[in-house]
């Protein structure tokens, strides 16, 4: 018995030497290999040769020698150059930058290692030459073009003050895009370097930098707080300032076709006109933009939402009627501005049930919108339901909100054939409004005179949620008893 302990006891020493072993190898391996790459980054860099010996200004330099693979910076005569290309371990190419001038050339790798070459790159400097002619004038944004020789060497090109941005420049021409500047007439000016500095050459001096107006073409239909306000137009990137209602308020994003801001502090809900201004004192008005102060839900715009889609319900049987939209501008609703079209409901004879379904919790999104409304301080805990109606009958309207709706009374189901904008405000309009996320439907349905024969007209637009009628645009608050029967 004690021999054969002993003889798992010597093996198990065995076992435990051998791992010990093992693992000592494992991290010395380890150690080797990550001196090896320490040395390999820490090598010397060194420099045998380069060519050519002389060139112009940006021409490049092809550098050999040993262990440049980690070569991160490279100078000419004391100053930093662009490195162009890593070949390998033996060859880089480096640039001779804008503001080189003649010595030697110092590579740097990433461990600090350091080489100088034995001798000097000697930098020439091409002169530009200009042969073709010289615009006198040019609009904010465009393009000029210059041609002549050596234009590769032209390291900026200035109206006056401001600097051009070089979209393009080759050895034989240059292109520069024309900045916004308000001093005109000014010089036209090319800059390029020589071994004395920088020169500069004046291309034209009663230079004129004609600045377009900028020109809006699609105005914001509604600003909402909280919202940035977008104007698509044209030649927008030349506003210098905005302003709402006579308060100035910061761009938040700007390209030629498009300008963002916010709208300022300290507004409340009405028509205010936004002013863009540009060349210094000159402006464009957008007059009667309608801003809402309080919160905001908007759930169907017929503007941007197809007649086709299912969130749309039409049953005309079992009388006569089409649906359309108009898109006639001198009949859309007056809020907000620059609508294009509404649903409208043409009926004649009578029926017992709804001719359009307005599903509007159904619509993409709008569920998951609608959950929170009727929540404790959602809204103030005043959620109006706002849309447009328009009738010439005795044709009516339900609101249905979960498994309940209410009927518009019989008194207010004709509109004259006016734009009515309908506030109802939804906390308790029904015993089951606590549903509005599940069911929300508006519908229409021809007269309920059983003798009635002539053509009717139902239209409807625009259903948003607000935390206040806003009866700064002509809305009415129809959320009393008298306007809607009780619900069945």
């Amino acid at each position: 018995m004690k021999t054969e302990y002993k003889r798992r006891y010597q093996g198990l020493t065995f076992g435990s030497l051998l791992l010990g072993l093992l693992i000592f190898f494992s991290c010395e391996a380890d150690l080797e290999i990550d001196r090896s790459l320490e040395e390999i980054r820490g090598k010397q860099p060194e420099i045998t040769s380069f060519s050519p010996e002389s060139t112009p200004l940006l021409g490049n330099v092809t550098v050999k020698g040993s262990a440049l693979n980690f070569v991160e910076k490279a100078f000419i005569n004391g100053v930093e150059t662009p490195i162009h290309q890593r070949v390998n371990a033996n060859q880089i190419v480096i640039e001779a930058g804008v503001d080189v001038t003649s010595g030697p050339i110092k590579l740097v790798t990433g461990a600090g290692k350091e080489v100088v070459s034995e001798g000097d790159l000697n930098i020439t400097y091409p002169t530009p030459s200009i042969s073709s002619e010289i615009p006198t004038s040019s609009k904010v944004n465009e393009n000029i073009t210059i041609e002549g020789e050596n234009m590769d060497a032209v390291t900026k090109v200035k109206f006056g003050e401001k600097e051009g941005f070089i979209e393009f420049k080759e050895k034989n021409a240059l292109v520069i895009k024309t900045p916004l500047n308000n001093e005109s007439p000014i010089a036209l000016t090319l800059f390029y370097n020589t071994e004395a500095g920088e020169q500069t050459t004046v291309l034209e001096e009663e230079y004129e930098i004609i600045i377009p107006k900028p020109t809006v073409n699609n105005p914001p239909r509604l600003m909402t707080k909280g919202n940035p306000v977008t104007v698509i137009g044209e030649n927008m990137n030349l506003v210098t300032s905005v302003s709402v209602g006579g308060k100035e308020t910061a761009i938040d994003e700007v390209t030629p076709t498009s300008l963002s801001f916010a709208v300022p502090e300290g507004l409340e809900t009405g028509y205010y006109p936004i002013k863009f201004v540009y060349s210094e004192d000159q402006e464009t008005i957008l007059s009667n933009i309608p801003y809402i102060n309080g919160e905001f839900m908007k759930l169907l715009d017929f503007d941007d939402y197809p007649i086709d889609l299912p969130s749309i319900q039409f049953k005309p049987s079992p009388i006569t009627a089409t649906q359309q939209y108009i898109s006639d501008p001198e009949m859309q609703p007056a809020f907000p501005p620059n609508s294009d079209v509404f649903y409208n409901v043409v009926h004649m004879g009578y029926t017992g049930s709804s001719v359009s379904d307005i599903r509007i919790n159904d619509i993409a999104d709008n569920e998951e919108k609608l959950e929170t409304v009727l929540d404790e301080g959602a809204f103030n805990n005043t959620p109006y339901l706002h849309f447009w109606y328009k009738s010439d009958g005795v044709s009516s309207v339900k609101i249905y909100v979960g498994d309940k709706r209410r009927e518009l009374d019989s008194e207010y189901r004709s509109t004259n054939g006016e734009w009515v904008l309908v506030a109802v405000n939804m906390k308790g309009f029904t015993s089951t409004a606590a549903d509005i996320s599940k069911r929300l439907d508006v519908t229409l349905q021809p007269t309920s005179d059983k003798s009635a024969k002539e053509v009717k007209e139902q239209s409807i637009d625009w259903f948003i949620i607000t935390d206040k009628v806003l009866t700064e645009f002509g809305a009415e608050d129809w959320s009393g008893d008298e306007y809607f029967k009780a619900e069945g």
